[in-house]
């Protein structure tokens, strides 16, 4: 069934969807590619009040479609970042599981680098979970270096650092 995206501006409302979301992807996608102490060490940090929704140094978005509400969510610090002057960092993309591959996540990844453009930075940097290697590539993104994420109690996560240069 084909649906139409809408992404806008995250509110103060939608921090506990966004949670949601974000613990569903992690559960059905992280598990591709991470054991389970590697998943719940992941979760751990899954809590609505860590979304930066008010804050003006990010761009928090969220997606919606036709068929149901909040169906996932971006989030971008304007602010240049330990990888230049002229570089914002996207924090995550998620998309609900029952979303995936449905253009949600090209949506989202669209509009926060017209952010990007708009605040005058010329690249983006993020640190990709190992599951989502594959989305960012297909989205112009090149690996930079590899990346182990300390999460708690001593558990850490592959990742991968990766950059792209707005047009």
């Amino acid at each position: 069934m084909a649906s139409t995206v809408r992404v806008r501006e995250a509110a103060d409302g939608d921090a506990t969807a966004m949670a949601d979301i974000h613990a569903a992807a992690i559960r059905e996608r992280g598990s591709d590619t991470y054991d389970d102490e590697q998943l719940e060490a992941w979760l751990a940090n899954v809590h609505p009040e860590r979304y930066p929704i008010d804050d003006g140094g990010f761009c928090a978005l969220v997606a919606e479609t036709d068929w149901d509400d909040l169906v996932g969510f971006g989030l971008l610090d304007l602010e240049p970042s330990a990888y230049g002057s002229d570089t914002g960092r996207i924090k995550s993309i998620y998309v609900r599981p029952d979303a995936a591959r449905t253009g949600v996540g090209t949506a989202l990844i669209d509009r926060l680098e017209a952010a990007a453009r708009e605040a005058g930075l010329e690249q983006l940097a993020l640190t990709a979970s190992e599951n989502a290697i594959e989305f960012y590539e297909r989205q112009g993104y090149e690996g930079v270096d590899t990346r182990t994420l300390e999460m708690e109690d001593g558990v850490t996560l592959p990742a991968l650092r990766m950059r792209k240069r707005l047009d």
